[in-house]
């Protein structure tokens, strides 16, 4: 890891790197110009092609003791559903006996802007931090706060095909070691049946569910309701059951009370 800089009367420039051993590193960059008509303040950090932040900030002096200041910030992590925002803010600022500022100085020495060249290196170190979440290279997963939320997404996403070929597809659902969910890319299988492996196959952390869909409507099987293998793999590994059906309804099982609940509906 390093840190360099360069400063001058109207312009301050920062570089700073944060290694780490699973994302590689983290680089982030600080530019503040003094113009004629206010300040204006950007930092841009990023770990990887997937995950990183950008600050533009700008102060515009009212009057001697008075500053009006705008942000826009933008960030993404690809380790997150919804792992994108943005957001921006509009401030007023006023000082008594002496000129407030609502922009540090980067690369300054008073304390103000020694903390600013902090927080700018403290970004770096946060976005290494989001980039490595979880502790598996290998998994790439999207990763949600609920297991029914995992189970749901990757459902959503597969049923349509399952139903337009009239296959069955099947997977994992698994908690993560930073205690989200995610789940297993899906598995193809045949018009009644999915081999979806043993738990042991998820990329991180343990299994806790399984998932799978019922293809497309056929008069042979009872494609809207789990069957009776279904909840019987399920109890055999101790592990919760989602079913996408051909007509779009999301269903669980709930492995330990043995009870089926229909959670709501998904893509078809």
């Amino acid at each position: 890891s390093w840190f360099t800089g360069a400063t001058s009367e109207g312009i301050a420039l920062q570089f700073s790197r944060v290694d780490s051993q699973r994302s590689g590193a983290a680089h982030a960059v600080g530019l503040q110009v003094r113009l004629p008509l206010g300040t204006v303040q950007a930092a841009y950090t990023a770990a990887s092609s997937d995950t990183g932040s950008a600050v533009l900030g700008w102060q515009l002096p009212v009057s001697r003791t008075l500053f009006l200041g705008f942000e826009l910030r933008d960030g993404r992590s690809g380790r997150f559903r919804d792992g994108i925002y943005q957001r921006w803010l509009l401030n007023l600022s006023g000082s008594l006996g002496g000129q407030g500022v609502l922009l540090a100085r980067e690369g300054g020495n008073t304390v103000t802007d020694i903390s600013t060249t902090a927080i700018l290196v403290a970004g770096a170190v946060g976005v290494a931090l989001v980039a490595t979440s979880g502790s598996d290279d290998v998994d790439n997963q999207l990763r949600f706060s609920t297991q029914h939320q995992a189970a749901r997404n990757v459902l959503n996403g597969i049923n349509p095909t399952s139903v337009s070929q009239n296959l069955e597809y099947g997977g994992w659902v698994y908690r993560n070691s930073d205690n989200s969910f995610s789940a297993t890319e899906p598995i193809k299988g045949s018009v009644d049946s999915v081999n979806i492996g043993s738990p042991s196959r998820v990329p991180s952390g343990h299994a806790t569910a399984t998932y799978h869909t019922h293809g497309a409507y056929d008069p042979r099987y009872d494609s809207e309701n789990f069957s009776h293998l279904d909840i019987t793999i399920n109890n055999n590994w101790k592990v919760d059951g989602y079913l996408g059906t051909p007509a779009g309804y999301f269903k669980f099982h709930h492995y330990l009370t043995g009870v089926i609940t229909t959670l709501g509906t998904i893509a078809n």
